[in-house]
């Protein structure tokens, strides 16, 4: 589903034809009691369909920016009009039972029902300022009203009604930009943000309310750098987490880099580091530059003939959790996996105690985390004794130091047809070659896997002659948010693709990258890059309003419904 369809989305292209039809239909049979004539039916369909027009003009003259369109608004003016009918229906009933029909008291009220309706949505999610938005709530229900004619009965218990429903609108919109963030942003401003964010892929008014909470930091970049006949493998392990969802910020760093990358002769194949959403970098100019400056960093780094000096791949479990271990020299890179169970984000903490460990032993390392399991149960990876992690980094310093060789083949290179579990960096497999065994580094631009889709590589990369180092997805979160298809806003690895059908793939990428073994030239480079990130104080405030504004809007509900339907059997049964 495409997000402009997300928002008041119609069910068919007829739209707004459709929409205007079916509001001028359901007056006039709702009105068929007091024998209408086509003409007045036609000149219904008339005042509605100039209602939309208007109303959509309006809006954008007052606010450009607004995510109103044709069918948005077509959508709003039905809802209404099928609000107002409803309130008339109520008294059509009540009158055929006890009094003749003459003319209709809940027309007036329900004029005042669809305003205080319309104020809601308009200024909800249209036109932000209450000033603006008061004025065009008004357009639509005055038309209709003055279509309707001597059917109307104005009275003074329908006005008063009505301008008490009309209150309780009123009262609901100002306490909801009661309701702020710490930088002063209310409710409906940050709502309409996401919106444009969402249906208009306008991120413009999100980033400059995330860019208020953001804070410069330090952020530590490395990188691993093979030589290759074409474009260099290079592993990227940022400090930059992917996020926050498609099109804000760094939620495409993994393509970003891989499109910058590529314009300097490499193909970067991004890890997922520890770290989560605070992390996020807030603006999109922000995260090209830092791209850039990292691509242009990494371009400078020389490969160069190393000394036999690769420990592992070495294997192991620890808890709910396996490790794969691979020592370039002094540079130790340990890959952490849940599968089949699911994990969250691995924070900076646990890296830390990782690193003290191995610092014991001579190895700066640098944790991964996989990312590639999306299972029922949900563990989380903590270090609570360091033992078992402390036995692991000394067995890789016992290892035996070999020449190895390395091979590489990517996903641009084959034609894959996929689905939008795979996001535009593709997939890429590092085959090394150690000792006569063929290992494979598996990487895919996915957000996260399936629980299957480990054991589904490694299988039938084993039944090819290769052991599988780890799977690892990026964690872009580029095909996050872009519909509601999935529960969870995006799809994993294997749930759109079949997994069967990437296992298969990965083997001939293997194989490809087998055919191109030679031995290691490769080069190591670490370098800082001044970043805004948004910071856990971002996070927390957004969760707060959210909760906050729910909260508010549940119980107004449960108030301002009951007492709307009691002024309505009220006015209904006036005589």
């Amino acid at each position: 589903m495409h997000a402009d369809r997300s928002l008041f989305s119609l069910p068919s292209s007829t739209g707004l034809t459709a929409y205007l039809g079916v509001s001028a239909v359901l007056l006039a049979v709702s009105f068929d009691r007091l024998h209408l004539d086509p003409i007045f039916t036609l000149l219904g369909l008339a005042t509605t369909f100039a209602s939309t027009i208007v109303l959509q003009y309006l809006i954008k003259a007052v606010e450009p920016s607004s995510i109103a369109t044709p069918r948005r608004v077509s959508a709003l003016v039905l809802s209404g009009t099928l609000i107002w009918l409803f309130a008339v229906a109520a008294e059509l009933f009540y009158a055929s039972l006890f009094k003749s029909i003459q003319n209709l008291v809940t027309i007036t009220f329900g004029a005042f029902l669809v305003f205080a309706f319309e104020l809601v949505v308009i200024n909800g999610a249209f036109v932000e300022k209450t000033r603006f938005a008061g004025p065009l709530s008004i357009i639509h229900p005055t038309l209709v009203f003055l279509w309707s004619g001597t059917l109307a009965r104005v009275s003074i218990l329908g006005v008063g009604t009505g301008a008490i429903v009309v209150a309780l609108a009123f009262v609901f919109i100002y306490k909801l930009k009661a309701i702020r963030t710490l930088t002063n942003d209310s409710a409906i401003h940050t709502l309409q943000a996401f919106l444009k964010t969402w249906a208009a892929h306008n991120p413009e008014e999100l980033e400059r309310a995330l860019s208020r909470y953001s804070v410069e930091e330090s952020i530590g970049t490395m990188v691993i750098k093979f030589e290759a006949p074409k474009k260099q493998p290079t592993l990227v392990l940022s400090g930059i987490h992917p996020g926050p969802f498609f099109p804000v910020g760094s939620y495409n760093l993994p393509e970003l880099f891989f499109e910058k990358f590529d314009a300097e002769q490499m193909t970067a194949l991004t890890l997922h580091r520890p770290g989560g959403h605070e992390k996020n970098i807030p603006t999109r100019d922000e995260s090209v530059r830092y791209a850039i400056e990292t691509a242009s960093l990494a371009a400078g780094i020389q490969t160069k003939n190393q000394p036999a000096d690769m420990r592992g791949p070495l294997l192991a479990k620890i808890d709910d959790f396996s490790a794969a271990c691979i020592a370039l020299g002094n540079q130790a890179l340990v890959i952490v996996s849940s599968s089949p169970l699911s994990s969250d984000d691995i924070t900076y903490s646990v890296e830390g105690k990782l690193a003290s460990v191995a610092k014991e032993f001579g190895f700066d390392v640098s944790l991964v985390d996989a990312h590639n399991s999306i299972g029922s149960k949900r563990v989380k990876f903590e270090i609570v004794s360091d033992r078992p992690w402390r036995d692991l980094v000394e067995r890789l310093r016992r290892e035996e130091a070999h020449e190895f060789r390395v091979g590489f083949a990517h996903s641009s290179e084959v034609e894959f047809s996929h689905g939008p579990d795979i996001s535009d960096a593709g997939v890429g497999v590092l085959t090394f070659e150690v000792e006569r065994t063929k290992w494979a580094l598996v990487l895919v631009d996915s957000n996260n896997a399936n629980p299957v889709s480990k054991e589904e590589v490694k299988r039938k990369l084993e039944s090819a002659g290769f052991r599988l180092i780890e799977l690892c997805t990026s964690d872009s979160h580029n095909l996050a948010a872009r519909g509601v298809a999935m529960e969870r806003g995006y799809f994993v690895l294997g749930e759109a693709t079949p997994i069967s059908d990437v296992a298969s793939y990965v083997v001939k990428l293997a194989q490809i990258a087998e055919s191109r073994l030679s031995y290691h030239r490769y080069g190591i480079g670490e370098f800082v890059s001044k970043v805004h990130v948004f910071g856990t104080k971002a996070i927390e405030d957004f969760a707060l309003l959210a909760r906050r504004s729910s909260t508010f809007a549940k119980r107004f509900v449960l108030i301002a419904i009951p007492l709307t339907l009691i002024l309505l059997i009220l006015t209904a049964i006036s005589d």
